[in-house]
Parts: structure tokens; C-alpha cells; sequence
């Protein structure tokens, strides 16, 4: 056994052996052959453990090469491998915590096959990592390029995967090389790490970037995606924050039960004008970059504000599913007033301004409302459907209010609590037919509301009653001879046909006067729908 735990550099001046089952441990401090002539070998049965804070180079083209016949190789958390020899080849016979690629001159290393590095890959000035033709996979935490008199630092991609597990600090920090860093190809690169991170530290080129772990992963510089290349957020949220992803007319921007926002005034001074703009099942934009236009062009799922200012609709605007107006912002359809498409729930956290547009809920999801609202028109359309108004709320109208069901399919007004009423103010008109109304109270200033074919469920307020007209009998008949003339009069009227309310069969009561005030007045009864009055 030997066994390496002072502080400092430890050199390797010439070669030498491990007896079989023994152990060459690197407890501390650095172990470094001076050469790729100084070999340690170990009988087949060995272990070479390397702890954290410590660190062994390779100065060979190959680990194997510098340390040969070592049964196992422990790099344990925080431990570094260093590698330095031009042409070298990285192995992949194990798990890398942390790997340097540290040339004296410029030289390219290659990947062995699929690699795996928990920790820190740092690819020094002069330093180039390819995955080779045959597009292995890398699997790494974070990625660190340094500076220095030998050029740039780089990965070659090519037409592999490179998956990005870090879950906070800077996943690309990439000092001196700018875009140049990757030559992207055809490859993907992943961000998996479930936790918030920075993307980048300066620009950067992607072909395929694919963000697929939870929370957040923020730009913390413009990235390209190269001609072709595809944006997929499929979890957690993407934050282009103060920077942008620069995409054209060959790109694809895939989003899905994930969140993207969108920072800049505009949807595409956040993610340029891709061919494709795909948002799918569970996806939400959300809007956070204080006064901006929201993209009507967009097919939303989710559409969201959040942080503070006024977010303005440039266009009717469809979300099929949810719309939440964020704390401290402001949703308005503008002095064009736009209508707004709602599949799903409406959540009212800020201000709504309605304008004189119209927001419709157009499918026959449930609608859940939260907040207090004041809309302009308010439409209800799909059916059989239900509406579920905020408990405790009040829902203002101030135009027409539009909820039209049919023949058993109805629209259902509920309360999101049941037992619990929600108010409603429809101060305008309204167009209602076909409609069951539980838990509903009426503000002050409604006394009823027009309506027929209601189904009332209870619980509800004085407005919510069917106001189906009966047909009454008809307006008497004008007299056309002039009473100073004539002194029997005869008052005629249409019967009623409506047997549901007494109205259709006589007797039928009739009062008259003979002075234009009425304070004087008669009281009879008519056997038809008609009466002659007595001598006057």
C-alpha cells in the first residue's frame, strides 16, 4: 500500500508497482508522474482511490497508460483527474468527479465512450475536447473554459448528447472564447440538473438546447441556436432574463409541462422568429418583463403575468387552457379592445383592464375563477359546461353578459366553494337562457336578471329567478268614439294562452273611471275578454 497525505505536489520520478492487493491511495495534496514514461502498475487485484481535495494527472495518452492494471478506480466527490498529453484519450472505465484538460500546447483529447464527470469538466487555453465521429455521450455537471497563451478552449460536439446534471452556480462559464467555445454540429445539449442554475456566463452556440430538469435554468448571456436547431423546455422553467435566444426561420421552439418567459416587450425580443413555435400540453408563458405586448400569433396553453407593469394584448388572444394576471400587474385589452379566448381557469391576482372588449370562456371545460373582476362583455359559450364564479367575490359586467346552454346541456353557474355564495353585478344587459344557478347572490343594484329555461339549485339571491314572461292578457283596445259623444263604452283584449298561471280563464277583473287621474274608480268583473262599461 502506498499512501499519498501530505500537502503539495508529489512527482513520480521514475516507474514503479503496487503489489497485487494492495492499494495506492492519493489522500491529499497531488500525485504526478513527471512523464508518460513514469508508469505505476498495479497486479490486477489493485485499487487506486483518489479523495476529495485531491488530485492525480495523467501525462500519458491514456489513463491506462500512467496507471495500468488497477482492478479498481475510486475518484471519489471532489477529487480531480488531470489530463495533459496532446492526443490523449479520456477514458470512460469509470466516474469522474472533476476533470482537467490541462495541455502544455494546443492539443485535442477524445472521449473513449459514453464519460460520465459529476462534478467540474475545466478545458484549459489550448485545449479541445471532441466526442469523435462516433458521437459518444457526456455526462457532466458544469463546464469551465480558461484562458491563457495557447488560444482558446473548445468542445468539438459533433452529433452527441451532452447532458448537463449541475444544479446551481454557472453550467457554462466561458471566459475569452464567446461562441466559439462549442462547435456545435448536430449535437443536443440537455440541462437535467433538478435545481436553478445560470446557463452560460457569456454568448454561446447551440444547435439542439434542451432544458429538462425542474426549477429554474436563467441565460446569463445571449445563446444561438445554429440553422435547424430546436428550443425545447419540456420541465421546469426557462428565464432568458435580461438576455435573449437568438433563433430564425430554420428553428423550432418546442415548450411542454414546462414554463418559458418571456423578459423583453415582445415574445420575439426574447425568442427571435423561429419557423415552428410549438407550445404544448402543461406548457405556460409568462409574461414578467414589466410593459410588454403579449403575442396574440401565439396558440397558448398557459398564459401568465407576473412581477410588476402593464402587459397589453396586440390581438384577440386564445389560451385554451389557464389565465393568471400576476400580483402588481396589469392585463389590458387596450384602446382596441381585443377579445381574450379562456379554455380554463381565470385567476385575478392584479388588475384586469376590460376596456370594452370581450373575454369569452369558449370551451366546455370547467372555468374556475378566482379573484374580483369587472369585465365589459362576458360570454359563457360551449355546452353542456360549468363556471365556477370566486366564493366571496363579486363578478362585475358592465355591458352584456352571455350564457346561453340548451335543451339538457346546460351551463352550470357554481361557486368555487359550494355552500358559500359568489356575487354577481351584471349592470348591463343580459342574454340567459338555459342556465342552473347555485350559490349565486346578486349585488345591490340587481334586481333581476333576464333570463329563461333557469334551473335554480338553491342558495341563490332575488336576480337569480326565471323571468320568463307569461303571456298576459293584451293591452284593451283603443276607444275610438269620443266619450262627450257616446256614453257606453266597450273595452275589448286578447286572452291569454298561458294556462300555467290562471291568466287564460275568466273571470277577469276590470277597473274603470270616469276621471283621467283614476281617484275615482270602479271595480268590476268581465266573464270574456270584454267589458261594456254602463251608462256614463
Amino acid at each position: 500500500n502506498l499512501a499519498v497525505s501530505g500537502t503539495g505536489t508529489k512527482s513520480v520520478g521514475g516507474s514503479f508497482s503496487i503489489l497485487s492487493g494492495g492499494t495506492l491511495s492519493v489522500l491529499n495534496g497531488t500525485l504526478n508522474p513527471t512523464s508518460s514514461a513514469k508508469v505505476i502498475t498495479g497486479g490486477g487485484s489493485n485499487t487506486l482511490s483518489v479523495a476529495s481535495g485531491a488530485t492525480i494527472n495523467v501525462r500519458a495518452t491514456t489513463f491506462a497508460g500512467q496507471y495500468a492494471n488497477f482492478g479498481t478506480v475510486n475518484l471519489a466527490s471532489g477529487s480531480i483527474a488531470a489530463y495533459f498529453a496532446v492526443g490523449s484519450t479520456i477514458s470512460n472505465a469509470f466516474t469522474y468527479s472533476n476533470l482537467s484538460l490541462t495541455p502544455t500546447s494546443t492539443a485535442t483529447f477524445s472521449l473513449a465512450g459514453t464519460t460520465t464527470i459529476t462534478g467540474v469538466l475545466t478545458v484549459a487555453s489550448g485545449g479541445t475536447l471532441t466526442t469523435t465521429a462516433s458521437n459518444y455521450t457526456l455526462n457532466v455537471g458544469s463546464v469551465v473554459f480558461t484562458t491563457g497563451g495557447s488560444g482558446p478552449a473548445g468542445i468539438i460536439a459533433n452529433a452527441s448528447t451532452i447532458n448537463i446534471t449541475g444544479t446551481s452556480g454557472t453550467l457554462f462559464t466561458i471566459p475569452g472564447c464567446s461562441s466559439t467555445c462549442i462547435t456545435a454540429g448536430t449535437s443536443t445539449v440537455n440541462l437535467t440538473g433538478n435545481g436553478s442554475a445560470t446557463i452560460n456566463s457569456t454568448g454561446i452556440t447551440f444547435y439542439n438546447l434542451t432544458s429538462s430538469g425542474t426549477s429554474t435554468k436563467s441565460l446569463g448571456s445571449g445563446v444561438t441556436l445554429a440553422s435547424g436547431g430546436t428550443l425545447s423546455v419540456i420541465n421546469g422553467i426557462f428565464d432568458p432574463g435580461l438576455a435573449d435566444v437568438i433563433m430564425s426561420g430554420s428553428n423550432t421552439l418546442s415548450v411542454s409541462n414546462a414554463q418559458i418567459n418571456v423578459a423583453a416587450s415582445t415574445f420575439a425580443g426574447d425568442y427571435g422568429t423561429p419557423t415552428t413555435v410549438t407550445l404544448g400540453s402543461g406548457s405556460i408563458v409568462n409574461y414578467d418583463g414589466g410593459t410588454s405586448t403579449i403575442d396574440h400569433t401565439q396558440s397558448y396553453v398557459n398564459l401568465s403575468t407576473s412581477g410588476t407593469g402593464t402587459f397589453s394584448l396586440n390581438g384577440t388572444t386564445t389560451a385554451t387552457g389557464n389565465v393568471t394576471i400576476g400580483s402588481g400587474t396589469t392585463l389590458d385589452v387596450t384602446s382596441s379592445n381585443y377579445a381574450l379566448n379562456v379554455g380554463g381557469t381565470w385567476s385575478n391576482y392584479g388588475t384586469f383592464t376590460a376596456r370594452s372588449g370581450t373575454v369569452t370562456f369558449n370551451t366546455t371545460a370547467t372555468n374556475i375563477m378566482s379573484g374580483t373582476t369587472t369585465f365589459y362583455n362576458l360570454t359563457i359559450s360551449g355546452n353542456p359546461k360549468e363556471v365556477d364564479f370566486p366564493a366571496g367575490n363579486t363578478t362585475t359586467v358592465t355591458n352584456t353578459f352571455t350564457a346561453n346552454g340548451t335543451s339538457g346541456n346546460l351551463i352550470n353557474l357554481y361557486s368555487t366553494s359550494s355552500g358559500t355564495q359568489w356575487t354577481f353585478a351584471p349592470n348591463g344587459t343580459a342574454s340567459v337562457s338555459y342556465v342552473a344557478v347555485r350559490d349565486g347572490a346578486c349585488a345591490g343594484t340587481v334586481s333581476y336578471i333576464t333570463q329563461s329555461n333557469l334551473t335554480n339549485n338553491g342558495n341563490n339571491g332575488q336576480c337569480w329567478v326565471d323571468t320568463t314572461p307569461p303571456t298576459v292578457p293584451g293591452t284593451p283596445t283603443t276607444i275610438t268614439t269620443s266619450p262627450t259623444t257616446t256614453t257606453v263604452l266597450t273595452f275589448t283584449w286578447t286572452a291569454s294562452t298561458d294556462s300555467s298561471d290562471g291568466l287564460a280563464t275568466p273571470p277577469y277583473t276590470v277597473q274603470y273611471s270616469t276621471d283621467n287621474t283614476f281617484t275615482t274608480n270602479t271595480q268590476t268583473t268581465a266573464s270574456t275578454n270584454s267589458f261594456t262599461t254602463p251608462s256614463l
